[in-house]
Formats: structure tokens, C-alpha cells, sequence
């Protein structure tokens, strides 16, 4: 098959009937699984506010299993039609004999070369009922003890108290698929988010994931400091739907301030007390831009948004003051911030500037803000999608090397978490060779269309260390020794000497590098 090489597969017929729904809207997904010794079901969601009726769909299992067959759906049990009416449910009941060896289901169009959804049992997901929440939303990530066939899934009962290890310091990167979003613990309670991924502009439902693993990990709503790393909709979602805006807004999660970037504000023109994203954003520091940071800034840097406004701060280059935890041992350093230091590619022009008007402005990934985190000798990097060679896009923008610039700065670590999702354009052999990290920490989405991570990339941190992933990421890819986990990337340390990675099976165990207090970035 196309999928996973030459690995066979079994075919389920389902049937999307006259009413055809739009393939990248993805209208109907694979929204529950259950997969038991005796009984194995796989429940689709249909988020149209029309029925859809089944018809030349199929649900593919892969990997290999020893026979194939086709089956067509009729009308379940207890169900006098195929029809999925307007946010329903079709239920469809797996034969007993596949109930073996699979790892992924998808739902995949009738041509069966398009992939519509998948879901991945992965070798960290055992027998049990998985699903979505909301329903259409993401994946939760732990195993559901009270299946829901047919019916809206439920949320489960968050902590009364926190699920963080007492006394440790932790780094959950958060199996948000093809975007990120990382929640850091220190061991006084001291938190740190940064970014909050969602798949669409008028999506909330990354911001409402992330506001449950909030709760379920530190038992709080509250965190102290919000990192934007930059104006992305993978890394921030759009103001008036979801991302920050959603957190801050709707989802009842508090932040002590707001870290983010100088692109720019809002400047009320024609006085009128409205902001008009298109033609009242003065620049400051830009490349390319979309209505996700013209947005974001249109609400960030108005003053009548009290929630976020007063609690914003603009990332101060080397700065180890924004950042603050109490415990000892412990800080936090931004090494980068918008380019700061980093020439294009003719070696005389500045990164850092308004390039709003220019043909090919530089990627926004150029602007992004890194992070240095150290808890006693351990160090943890984290810089979004920062870009590491000097290359142009066929979208009409240009990448340029700013972590050759940024390497200096860091120094040797333990743990990266890698850049722009494992890109080619990123993870340079200049910043790896100074940093050379024991572990690297990919977070991307399963099948993405990206090709990420680049198989270059993923094996040179693989001679540097071992490599985690929250997802099976592009599954074309030779992976070697790294562990694809589809769940959060957990690290924890309660000493700052040894620290482990929750891996597939068992917590691994690493020993920190010993460092100096130096620090590197200085102004």
C-alpha cells in the first residue's frame, strides 16, 4: 500500500454517500477507539450541521496482518440508518478476527490515497478506549476507563491536586500534533508555558487541551509566565477564536505576565477605538506576517484589554530577570529574540528590522524567542522554530541562519528541544556541535505533510543522543533508536544531577553534564 511501505492492510467500506464533505476540513474524524480483547469499535464524528450518509470511505488498519478483506458497513446495531446526522456519531463494530496487530486506524477517502484522520496506538498505548475532547478536538492524552459508543465524550475528573512529582522539576511537552506547546514545573510550583498550538484560525481546540493538561498537572489555573515564541498559528492560535486569546479569555487560565516579541502595536489611526488589523499595525520588528500576528497585536497591545495588556512584557535579549523561578538553582535566560544579531545572507544586513513592505522578508521563524532554562547543572533549550541556514521559500520569504549566532550564547546542554518540529532548515551542525545534546525532544504531528523531521536532522541528533517524539511524526522516515510515543514528552529531574524521560516501557535515566554558573549571552 501507500502507507508504511509494502505493509498490508485490511479495508472496512464505509460509505459518505451524495453529501461529499470537504477533505482538509476534516468534517468527519475518527473520534473514539476502543480496542479490547473481545470487542474493538472505532467512532466516527461528524461536525457538519448536515447529516452525511457513508458511502466509498474506508477505515484502513495497518501494519501487516495475515489476511484482507473488505467488508462493507450496513447499519449498526440499535441504528436504523448509515447516515451520521449534524455533530453525530457512527459507531462501526470491528470483526473479531482484526482485532491483532494493529497499531494505526485511518479513515482515508475512495480513492484511498488521501488520508483524512489517523489514529495511533503506538507502542505506549495499550488496550482501551481512546478519544477526543471535545468531540472533533484532540486526542486525550491518557487512557479512558468509560467508553462513550455513540454518545459526546467526557471529560475526565481533573486532580483535586497536583499530578507533578513533589519536589521535582519537570518539562511535559505536550502531544498537541503538528504544532507545540510545552507546560515547565520547577519544584517550588514555579510554572512556565510556552506556546499554545492550533490547527486553525478559528480553532479552540489546542487552547482548551492545553488548558485541561494545565489543570491536570500542576491542579492550578493559574501559570506564572506565558512565553509566545512567535507569531505563528501552530505556537500561538488566533486572537478572537483560541491559542493565548482562548486561555486568557474564555478558559479561565491566569498568568502572572506574558512573554512575547516586539513585531509591533497597535496605533488607533483614525480614532475611532477599534483596531483594523490590516491597516493599523505599526511595525517594529518584522518579515513576513498573517492575520494571526495582526490579530494578536490588534488585542495584545490594546490597552482596554486589561487581562492581557498589563501583563505583557517585550522578551529583553540575555535577560535572566523576566524569568524568575525562586528555587534554588534554577534560572532562566533568552538567548534569542527577534534576530538580534543575525545577518541575511549578503553578511551585511541586519535580521532584526520592518521588513513589511519587502518582496521576500524573512521568515517570522527568525524572529523566534529561545529560551536557555538551567536547573542546577541540568540545561534544557527550547526556541521555536528558529531557522539555521540561509535558503528561500517558494512561498515568497527567505530563512536565515540565526542559530550560528545564537550557539555562542548557549554553550553545551542535555537536553534540546529541537527546532521548527525537526525542519530542514533547522538544528544547523554548528549549533549542534556546540551544544551536543544527550537528548533531543521533537514534537510534530503524526503523517504530517511537512516531512518533519528531516531524516538529515534526525540522524545527526541521533549521534548526538537519544531522540524522543510525541507522535509517529512523518512515518517515512528511519527513526533508529528514537522513541515515537505518541503521548507528552515527560522529563523530571529532582536534583538537577540526574534526570529521566518517561520512554515507552520504562523512565530513562540520564546524567546531567557538569557546568559552570557562567552564562554566555551577554548584551
Amino acid at each position: 500500500g501507500q502507507w508504511y511501505g509494502s505493509l498490508f492492510c485490511f479495508l472496512v467500506l464505509l460509505s459518505f454517500g451524495s453529501c461529499r464533505f470537504s477533505v482538509s476540513q476534516k468534517s468527519v474524524v475518527i473520534n473514539e477507539v476502543l480496542k479490547m480483547d473481545e470487542e474493538f469499535w472505532v467512532e466516527l464524528y461528524n461536525s457538519h450541521d448536515f447529516a452525511v450518509n457513508v458511502e466509498g470511505y474506508y477505515l484502513k488498519f495497518l501494519p501487516k496482518i495475515p489476511f484482507q478483506f473488505l467488508e462493507r458497513i450496513e447499519p449498526q446495531r440499535n441504528q436504523s440508518t448509515s447516515f451520521i446526522p449534524p455533530h453525530g456519531f457512527l459507531v462501526v463494530s470491528i470483526p473479531q478476527r482484526a482485532h491483532q496487530e494493529i497499531s494505526h486506524v485511518l479513515l482515508v477517502d475512495p480513492s484511498q490515497e488521501n488520508m483524512l484522520d489517523t489514529f495511533s496506538f503506538g507502542a505506549a498505548r495499550g488496550i482501551g478506549s481512546y478519544c477526543r475532547f471535545p468531540d472533533g478536538g484532540l486526542w486525550r492524552e491518557f487512557l479512558d476507563t468509560s467508553p462513550t459508543p455513540g454518545e459526546p465524550n467526557s471529560l475526565r475528573k481533573l486532580p483535586e491536586t497536583s499530578n507533578t512529582l513533589s519536589g521535582a522539576f519537570e518539562i511535559h511537552v505536550l502531544n498537541v500534533g503538528q504544532g507545540d506547546s510545552q507546560l515547565i514545573v520547577f519544584p517550588s510550583g514555579f510554572t512556565i508555558l510556552i506556546d499554545v498550538f492550533e490547527s486553525n484560525w478559528n480553532s479552540n481546540n489546542g487552547a482548551e487541551y492545553v488548558a485541561d493538561r494545565i489543570r491536570e498537572i500542576t491542579g492550578s489555573s493559574h501559570v506564572d509566565v506565558g512565553v509566545i515564541s512567535h507569531l505563528h498559528l501552530d505556537h500561538l492560535g488566533y486572537a478572537g477564536y483560541g491559542g493565548f486569546w482562548y486561555l486568557i479569555e474564555e478558559a479561565g487560565i491566569t498568568f502572572g505576565k506574558i512573554i512575547d516579541r516586539d513585531a509591533g502595536m497597535w496605533v488607533d489611526y483614525n480614532n475611532d477605538g477599534s483596531c483594523n488589523p490590516d491597516t493599523e499595525i505599526e511595525w517594529n520588528i518584522v518579515g513576513t506576517y498573517s492575520g494571526t500576528a495582526t490579530n494578536w497585536l490588534c488585542y495584545a497591545t490594546n490597552p482596554e484589554n486589561e487581562n492581557i495588556f498589563a501583563i505583557r512584557e517585550v522578551a529583553e535579549l540575555c535577560s535572566t530577570t523576566q524569568i524568575q523561578p525562586p528555587d534554588a538553582g534554577a534560572f532562566v535566560q533568552i538567548v534569542t529574540v527577534d534576530g538580534h544579531g543575525a545577518v541575511m545572507e549578503d553578511g551585511k544586513t541586519p535580521v532584526t528590522g520592518n521588513y513589511s513592505s519587502y518582496v521576500v522578508p524573512p521568515s517570522e521563524n527568525d524572529f523566534s524567542i529561545g529560551l536557555l532554562i538551567g536547573f542546577h547543572d541540568f540545561r534544557y533549550v527550547t526556541m521555536g522554530d528558529l531557522d539555521g541556514d540561509y535558503d528561500e521559500s517558494s512561498y515568497g520569504y527567505t530563512y536565515n541562519d540565526i542559530e550560528s549566532v545564537v550557539a555562542p550564547r548557549i554553550g553545551e546542554i542535555d537536553v534540546y528541544h529541537v527546532n521548527h518540529h525537526g525542519s530542514s532548515h533547522s538544528s544547523s551542525q554548528t549549533l549542534l556541535e556546540s551544544m551536543k545534546p544527550t537528548v533531543s525532544l521533537i514534537s510534530c504531528g503524526a503523517d504530517n505533510s511537512y516531512g518533519h523531521p528531516d531524516q538529515d536532522v534526525l540522524s545527526n541528533l541521533l549521534e548526538y543522543g537519544n531522540v524522543f517524539l510525541t507522535s509517529d511524526c512523518d512515518t517515512t522516515r528511519n527513526y533508529g533508536t528514537a522513541e515515537r510515543l505518541n503521548k507528552d514528552i515527560v522529563l523530571y529531574s529532582t536534583n538537577g544531577n540526574d534526570y529521566y524521560v518517561q520512554g515507552i516501557e520504562v523512565d530513562i535515566h540520564f546524567t546531567s553534564k557538569p557546568k559552570s554558573s557562567a552564562l554566555f549571552c551577554k548584551l
